[in-house]
This record gives C-alpha cells, sequence and structure tokens, in this order.
C-alpha cells in the first residue's frame, strides 16, 4: 500500500527535525551519547575520533622506523668506508711507502747540517742574483725541454753566435759573479734542504726550488760563453756544476722538486748540445760528465714523487679546512660547508677515490713502457666518471707528467749517449757504426729508448762532421715528435769579445736566511 502523501511530509519533517537536534546537542556537548549508527563512520563500527588517533599513531611508528632504519644505513655505509680508508692507508704503510706527514719526514730522513745543506747557500745567492731575459728556454714548470726542436739545423747549431747576443750574456755573466761563486760552492755540498717543517707547512710553495733552476741557468750561460770562446775546461766545468745543481734540487722533499730537477737537468743536456758542436772536449772531461750524469733522471724518481705527493695531501689536506678555500665559500658559509662537507661523509668518498686513483697511477709507474702515457690517461679517465665531490681530491695531472719524464728521461739518454759517442771518435778517429759499439767501453749498455722497444738510434751526416742520437718520441709516425740530440763541429773560429764597461754592483732585494 502507498502511503498517503501527507504521511510522507511528515515523517520527512520529524526525521529532519530529529536529526538537527542530535546535531545542536552534540554540538553543545560532544560527550553527549548518541546511537552507535549514527556515530560510526566505517564498516568496523569504530567511533571515528578513535580512528583518526589510531591512524596517526601508526604513521608516527612508521615514519619513526624508517627514520632508526635510514640512520642504521648511514652508520654503516661511513664504518664500512671509514673501514677501507683505514685499510688502504695501513696497506701503504705495510709496503714501506708514507702515509701522513711524519711518514715524509722519517722517509726522507734528517735533514742535512748547516754545514753540509746547500740551501743556504742557494738562499744567499739569490740574494745576489741579477736574472735578465736573454734566454730561451721554456718556462712551464715541470714541462721537458726538448734537446732539439724539429726545425733546427745543424749550420745553426755549429755557427758561431751573433756578437752582440754573445756580448749580452757576458755581461750577465759579470753583473752575476758572486752568484756564480756560491753556485759553485753549493754544488760541493753533499745535500740540499730549504727550511721547511713539513709537519707545519706540508704545502709550502715551490718558489725556492724555481729560483734555483732559475740560476742554474747562469752556469749554462757560462758554458755556451766558454765554448764561444773555446774555453773547453771552462764549458766542462760549467755544465758539471749547473748538473750537480739538479742533483741537489731532487733531495728536497717536496714532489715538486723531483719535476724541477729534471727540468734543470734537462735544460743542461740542452746546453751539452751547443757546447758539444762549437768545442772539443778532452777524453777526460767527457769521462767526467759521463760519471756526473749517471744520476740523471729517472721514472722512479717521479714515482717516488707521487707517493710522498699522496701522503701530504692525505694528512695535510684533508686534515685543514685552509686548503680546500678555493672549493668552498670563505667566512662562515664555507666552514658550514666544511662541517657538512665531513659530517655526510663526503670527505672520506674523496679520500677513497683518491687513493684508488694514486695506487693506479704509482703501479702503472713501476711497469714502465712506451704505452705509459696511455696507461696513466685511462686512470685519469676511470677517476673523473667517479666525479668526486671535491675537485681537489683528484690531482689528473699524472700522465702528463709521466709523458715530460719520459721525454726528459730520453733527452739525457741521449746526452750520454752522445758523449760516449764523442769519446769512441777521439779513440778510433771515426764516429762508430751504432751505439752498440759504444758499449761496454764507454757504457755498460746501448740507452734505451723510453718510447720504443730497442735502443735510442745513432744517425750519421754524410755532408757533416757530425751525429745525431734520435728517440722516436710519443707518435712514431710523426718525425716531428722525435727527441734529437745533435752534434756538429763548430763553424769558424772563435767569436771575439768586445770590451765591456765594468760591472753594475749588486743590489741587495731579498734578507739572506740564517
Amino acid at each position: 500500500m502507498i502511503p498517503h502523501p501527507r504521511t510522507i511530509c511528515a515523517i520527512t519533517a520529524r526525521g529532519r527535525t530529529t536529526r538537527r537536534g542530535i546535531i545542536d546537542r552534540v554540538s553543545r556537548d560532544p560527550d553527549t551519547p548518541t546511537r552507535e549508527d549514527d556515530h560510526a563512520d566505517d564498516d568496523t563500527g569504530a567511533p571515528s575520533g578513535e580512528f583518526t588517533r589510531r591512524s596517526k599513531r601508526g604513521v608516527r611508528f612508521w615514519c619513526g622506523v624508517i627514520a632508526l632504519a635510514l640512520v642504521g644505513v648511514y652508520l654503516l655505509w661511513r664504518g664500512a668506508l671509514w673501514v677501507r680508508v683505514s685499510q688502504e692507508i695501513a696497506a701503504i704503510r705495510d709496503a714501506g711507502q708514507p702515509a701522513s706527514v711524519a711518514d715524509v719526514n722519517a722517509w726522507v730522513g734528517e735533514g742535512p747540517a748547516s754545514a753540509d745543506n746547500a740551501a743556504y747557500i742557494f738562499n744567499d745567492a739569490y740574494t745576489r742574483f741579477h736574472p735578465a731575459d736573454v734566454w730561451v728556454y721554456d718556462d712551464s714548470l715541470f714541462g721537458a725541454v726538448p734537446i732539439s726542436p724539429p726545425d733546427v739545423t745543424l749550420d745553426a747549431l755549429a755557427s758561431p753566435t751573433d756578437p752582440d747576443d754573445l756580448a749580452r750574456h757576458v755581461r750577465l755573466l759579470a753583473d752575476n759573479a758572486d752568484t756564480l761563486r756560491l753556485l759553485r760552492e753549493a754544488a760541493t755540498k753533499p745535500d740540499c734542504r730549504f727550511l721547511t717543517t713539513l709537519t707545519v707547512t706540508p704545502n709550502i710553495g715551490i718558489e725556492p726550488m724555481g729560483r734555483v733552476r732559475e740560476m742554474a741557468r747562469l752556469l749554462q750561460t757560462e758554458a755556451k760563453v766558454a765554448a764561444e770562446r773555446g774555453d773547453a775546461a771552462g764549458a766542462a766545468d760549467a755544465l758539471i756544476t749547473a748538473w750537480r745543481i739538479g742533483v741537489l734540487i731532487a733531495g728536497d722533499p717536496r714532489p715538486e722538486s723531483t719535476m724541477i730537477a729534471h727540468a734543470t737537468q734537462t735544460e743542461v743536456a740542452g746546453t751539452a748540445m751547443r757546447v758539444l758542436s762549437r768545442v772539443q772536449l778532452t777524453d777526460d772531461q767527457l769521462a767526467k760528465l759521463l760519471d756526473v750524469t749517471a744520476d740523471g733522471v729517472s721514472l722512479d724518481d717521479l714515482r717516488r714523487a707521487a707517493m710522498r705527493d699522496r701522503a701530504l695531501w692525505l694528512d695535510g689536506v684533508w686534515g685543514d679546512f685552509t686548503f680546500f678555500r678555493a672549493e668552498f665559500e670563505s667566512g662562515a658559509t664555507g666552514e658550514l660547508q666544511w662541517v657538512a662537507y665531513r659530517a655526510a661523509g663526503l670527505r672520506d668518498v674523496d679520500r677513497m677515490i683518491y687513493l684508488q686513483y694514486m695506487a693506479d697511477v704509482i703501479d702503472e709507474m713501476s711497469r714502465p713502457g712506451p704505452d705509459l702515457a696511455k696507461r696513466l690517461e685511462d686512470a685519469d679517465r676511470r677517476v673523473t666518471t667517479l666525479r668526486p665531490v671535491c675537485g681537489l681530491t683528484v690531482q689528473n695531472i699524472w700522465s702528463q707528467l709521466a709523458l715530460a719524464c719520459q721525454q726528459q728521461v730520453a733527452a739525457v739518454r741521449a746526452f750520454r749517449a752522445a758523449l760516449a759517442v764523442e769519446r769512441y771518435r777521439l779513440a778510433e778517429g771515426r764516429i762508430p757504426a751504432s751505439l752498440a759499439d759504444v758499449t761496454p767501453r764507454y757504457l755498460a749498455a746501448a740507452p734505451t729508448d723510453p718510447f720504443a722497444a730497442g735502443p735510442l738510434r745513432l744517425t750519421r751526416q754524410p755532408d757533416a762532421p757530425g751525429f745525431i742520437i734520435v728517440s722516436q718520441g710519443l707518435d712514431p709516425a710523426d718525425p716531428d715528435d722525435d727527441i734529437r740530440f745533435v752534434v756538429r763541429r763548430g763553424n769558424g773560429p772563435p767569436t771575439p769579445l768586445a770590451p765591456l764597461a765594468p760591472p753594475a754592483p749588486p743590489a741587495s732585494s731579498l734578507p739572506v736566511k740564517p
């Protein structure tokens, strides 16, 4: 039966009135009990307020669980990374290599006594040094100086120096008479250690050694001037003294000293090429040069420099914020960045990347060969893909340094081979057919080419009384990449020198260190 419309309206109106009354009572008194079916809002029948409270407690609980899990994972990661770094450093020490500034100090030994330390004399010499712009050298810090550029001609080497240029060189030597005297005194000392304490200043600048390299060019200039004047003994003495200074520089414990010493010795070899082309040294002078230059450029020197550099970085760089000024902002913001860098574990990440890279570099250097530069370039690419956070952590310059060292090794070996050829020519009256002929009387073995699987090549000049020692260089297909030591007998008599005015008095600019 269908209800009458009036009945439906009455029921509906009564229901609205009832619900409005319930709502009014609840708004006035939240604790007013209501019927269960009027207050339930889910299928469980649980009150909505209690369900909301349970949901919030659940969310907070699981958020806490996740946070604790993340903290635990982070701590485990930091701990594992710290253990790996510690194990790598322990392995370095177990191999007898330095891993800290203190290790480097112990590795290189105590500094020499003042009476045996050439550094004091070098500092004194520099206060009296008058540099000049008459040199034509590669002024790059670590770059090799090619023995012979591709466009050099035999006649250019053997021809007399222009009188005006020679006069300027003589003036330079006269202005630096005191400096030359002190350099000769320094060359008699057994050791050189500049006034630095690695424990206090592990990253001290290389300026003192750069100054010594510059002063060593005075001796090379003296050798050239002596050769122009026909003074073979004076030229040989200047070459020997300049070479010994290069050896002394290498005795300083800072890694940069090795590269600067190598560059100095290569420059001396280049000067000897001019000397041998202008004047004939005696067999005794040649033998003395061969004996002195036996302690020459070596790739193992660069390998040991890499070990020292790694130790100084591990201990000195990551332990002191000041070394990262270039990577982080200055002031309070930079300090906060440094704290965050360490707290987030990124410092240990960078240390691990650096350790892996340097281990590859040192391992590759222990296996020299024509492809050494390529192998080190591969190591550079591998470490670059790891994208360290702080750019200072990766000094991917060792491939360039190793290439420069290989060029220097080739130059010095060619220099020594030329000395042996000259001794053979004086004894036999002719140039040998190959470098094998000078062994074992003048050299224990034919010097090998660091860029090839064989010895250096000896080339004779059919139209000139001279010869060329050749290393094929990095690119065997490019003749312009060859490193050549050229000897050509001099053309014409020694160049006469015009009289010069008295030298200018020295101008002291730097205090002499005690």
